[in-house]
């Protein structure tokens, strides 16, 4: 169950029926993009209503306008920043107007986020080390978990080899 202040609830709804241009841009990037998370947007998070959030893993990604910029603004964007963070959360702040002039690498840039956050695949394969166990596999079926093992590897390997991550 998430964490929320209840009267934020009418607010959210509220932001989420009249979002601003750069949100409604990055929304339809986040909804069509396969980066391997479930964004929602305007969802409330403790006293705070984050622009768009995932839970797993957890990111909150806050959109700020020249407003931002400000003394006033920048510290209480420090303290809300601070509060996601002992939450869990790790928190992205994107200009405006970096959505403008560059959306495509502000969509790589979230992805490389969710990509250092999320675990890494694991193999399906798992063995005991030789000569442990109850039984011994005959060789044969030695062969074939070496073979199984060492594709698994190769493609790990060629796959980093490609600069490629997992998402």
């Amino acid at each position: 169950m998430h964490k929320y202040n209840k009267n934020n609830l009418k607010n959210a709804n509220e932001l989420r029926k009249n979002p601003t241009a750069p949100e409604k841009i990055l929304w339809e990037e986040l909804r069509k993009s396969k980066l391997g998370c479930k964004f929602r947007r305007q969802q409330p998070i403790g006293a705070y209503i984050a622009d768009f959030v995932c839970f797993y893993p957890k990111i909150v990604i806050e959109l700020d306008g020249g407003q931002h910029n400000e003394n006033i603004a920048l510290q209480k964007d420090f303290v809300r920043d601070e509060f996601l963070k002992k939450e869990g959360f790790r928190v992205i702040r994107i200009w405006n107007s970096d959505i403008y002039k560059n959306l495509e690498g502000v969509v790589e840039y979230i992805k490389q986020e969710i990509t250092a956050l999320s675990p890494t695949p694991k193999s399906e394969i798992s063995t005991l080390p030789s000569r442990e166990g109850i039984s011994q596999p005959s060789t044969k079926q030695n062969q074939k978990i070496r073979n199984t093992n060492s594709s698994s590897r190769e493609c790990s390997c060629s796959l980093q080899k490609a600069g490629k991550k997992y998402v």
